[in-house]
């Protein structure tokens, strides 16, 4: 081989370990810029690998959302970092997702100090590694849950409404039923006070056109309320009261007493 050959060879290699660490270069600022954006993220981020479900990064809202510093959970299990959440729901769900190879997304409490609250959790699984994304959304669920409490009481409101205005619209009915029956016991009276005083007027033509004079008289108080034409032609005076009639029929006191007698 050539010294030309051997310069040409030098020289591609050359060019080859400088593409090289322009590629290293290039990762390495992906790299960097990733991370940087994970760290900037609001969610909480961390990725486990293995079916151990070892800890390989944990990123700043994970560590202030789960009050642990990244370096004190990675290269651990992640149940070893936290076994406070040993057995529970996560467990469950990140061995289902390594193990079956799926995606999968769920919300729970966690009820165990020091990491109780509401989560929102989002699972991905690539090559050997699964990824968590997770939200704590207590503050979310509160207003839900007084939402929620609102809401039934609104629709307790409006049953109370509904059968309030029910309750009112039978209390209606009634009331024009009653109001039809006065209405009817009003006709019936005035039909009656008519009969009757029709009745009056009859028997008052009777007892006037009696050749025989009569005098209707209340026996409770003894008044005079009514006397025939025959008894004032007869008698030539309307008394008021069995006693001025008898002193107008009886002048004689004695002979008066005698006949009341």
């Amino acid at each position: 081989m050539t010294n030309q050959h051997l310069q040409a060879k030098e020289q591609d290699l050359i060019a080859a370990n400088q593409q090289l660490k322009a590629n290293e270069q290039q990762l390495k600022a992906v790299n960097e810029q990733l991370e940087s954006i994970l760290e900037s993220i609001n969610d909480g981020f961390f990725v486990l690998e293995t079916k151990d479900l070892i800890v390989k990064y944990f990123n700043k809202a994970a560590e202030e959302l789960l009050q642990r510093k990244a370096n004190d959970v990675l290269g651990k299990p992640l149940f070893d970092a936290f076994p406070e959440a040993k057995n529970s729901i996560f467990e469950t769900n990140y061995r289902k997702a390594f193990n079956e190879q799926i995606s999968l997304k769920f919300e729970t409490y966690f009820g165990i100090e020091p990491y109780i609250n509401w989560y929102n959790v989002n699972v991905y699984y690539n090559k050997n590694r699964i990824t968590v994304i997770f939200q704590v959304i207590t503050e979310i669920k509160k207003v839900q849950f007084e939402l929620q409490a609102a809401n039934q009481q609104l629709s307790a409101s409006e049953k109370e409404l509904r059968a309030g205005n029910q309750q009112l619209s039978a209390m209606n009915q009634q009331l024009a039923a009653n109001e039809q029956q006065l209405r009817a016991a009003n006709q019936q009276l005035q039909s009656s006070e008519q009969q009757l005083e029709a009745s009056e007027k009859k028997n008052r033509s009777i007892l006037d056109n009696s050749p025989f004079p009569v005098a209707v008289v209340d026996v409770k108080d003894e008044n005079i309320f009514f006397w025939s034409k025959s008894a004032l032609d007869m008698f030539g005076h309307d008394p008021k009261t069995t006693e001025e009639w008898y002193e107008l029929a009886y002048p004689d006191p004695n002979y008066r007493d005698e006949v009341i007698e």
